[in-house]
């Protein structure tokens, strides 16, 4: 396959490709913290070193976490993936085709989580496998039973499974990935699943089906790590074009500028143009101003304005509410963005009329958004009228009419 070149630098960097370009990207994180998002083509996503989030929206995608080489890595990883719609690889190998996520110590914990991979949405029966060095036999799978859930709460039919590198003589105890929120199944009969080459791969020579394009030679390890100097830091609006970027023939997609907050509490300001402005950490006061932005405020409760545009007010995690949306405007064309990984596995696209309710809490099992037009506020509920209680997402402060229309639910916060 040819693929479009985009790499990054040895800094944390956002690389997102529109979800609607059908080409083919390679998305090279290196070193650093870094968030890949792929389009509609048929992707490869490689984290490199470092904590990273990777998206792979639409197509088939190829997502390679790891970025080191074996034991010898002296920090441990902890990398998300989200294969996001088709039949997505997930590769769990370090850079020599050797077991990665081994010999850096492991914690799991939702918030401080070191040593592994977490893919949130890992689904055989759509296409997705994961691929694996040396044999079945040296891997075992169990229920998270440390009292982490990194998804929704386990139940009679899903729950969080460990993928763990026990090794050759069986003597080690090494947690390589977490399925979220897979069948119980996983964990009851673990050697039906590592042997069945349409969950788990271990053929070196394997290639990952690509329809339409031209097959993709085998895995042959990372790029080297050559930095990017077009690709800005964490911190700074970008990205500037890419001089090195290969002409496929179509028109240019000019990219959305990135604006990036720090751990501190942060204002940002959006430009004229589309903007990403992300907020991270602490209490953040992000505005668009012109364009049709998307804002991430992140952790902590941040106020939000979007202003003139079309803008999306996003959400990763019913953890991140608690935000302040200033000017939500239905004629502007705003919406609320939320992904259906962590939000209860909703199907993407416009809210379903029956998951949403104007009123004080849910009315019956279905119910997911909840909406209090006369405080502003609007709440999740992962099981309606269950035991779960709702969740605070964010108050409207101009406290609009609001409707299922005016919720969307994406594969990526992108």
């Amino acid at each position: 396959m040819v693929y479009i070149n985009i790499d990054g630098n040895d800094q944390n960097n956002v690389i997102p490709v529109s979800l609607n370009d059908t080409r083919n990207y390679q998305l090279s994180g290196y070193a650093g913290n870094d968030k890949l998002v792929g389009g509609a083509g048929h992707d490869k996503l490689l984290g490199g070193k470092g904590n990273d989030t990777m998206f792979g929206s639409g197509g088939n995608d190829i997502m390679i976490g790891f970025g080191g080489t074996g034991d010898r890595v002296p920090d441990a990883e902890f990398d998300q993936m989200t294969g996001g719609q088709g039949g997505d690889l997930f590769d769990l190998r370090d850079a020599i085709g050797a077991p990665g996520y081994v010999g850096g110590g492991d914690t799991l914990n939702p918030s401080q989580s070191s040593g592994f991979a977490v893919i949130t949405d890992f689904k055989p029966s759509e296409g997705d496998r994961i691929q694996l060095a040396e044999f079945p036999a040296h891997y075992a799978l169990r229920s998270v039973e440390w009292g982490q859930e990194f998804g929704n709460a386990d139940n009679a039919t899903t729950e969080d499974v460990a993928l763990v590198y026990i090794g050759r003589e069986q003597d080690q105890n090494d947690v390589v990935a977490v399925l979220q929120d897979v069948s119980t199944q996983f964990a009851k009969n673990p050697a039906g699943f590592l042997n069945n080459p349409d969950v788990f791969v271990f053929d070196p020579k394997y290639v990952h089906p690509q329809p339409g394009v031209i097959p993709l030679p085998p895995h042959s390890g990372h790029p080297g790590l050559q930095p990017n100097p077009g690709l800005p830091n964490v911190g700074q609006p970008g990205p500037q074009p890419n001089p090195g970027l290969p002409n496929p023939g179509l028109p240019p997609i000019e990219p959305p500028n990135l604006i990036t907050g720090t751990r501190r509490a942060d204002r940002l300001q959006g430009t004229e143009r589309n903007d990403i402005i992300l907020g991270l950490a602490q209490k953040d006061r992000l505005t668009g101003n012109g364009g049709n932005d998307s804002l991430i405020g992140g952790a902590s409760k941040d106020l939000l304005s979007g202003g003139l545009g079309a803008d999306r007010f996003l959400y990763a995690n019913a953890k991140d509410g608690g935000d302040r949306i200033q000017d939500f405007s239905r004629q502007d064309g705003d919406r609320l963005a939320f992904t259906s990984g962590n939000f209860g596995r909703l199907n993407v696209g416009d809210l379903s009329a029956d998951a949403f309710v104007v009123g004080k809490a849910a009315k019956d099992s279905g119910d997911r958004f909840i909406y209090n037009q006369r405080s502003g506020k609007l709440f999740y509920d992962a099981d309606g009228t269950g035991s779960r209680g709702q969740v605070e997402i964010a108050t409207l402060g101009n406290k609009p009419t609001l409707a299922a229309s005016d919720i969307l639910i994406v594969a990526s916060p992108f």
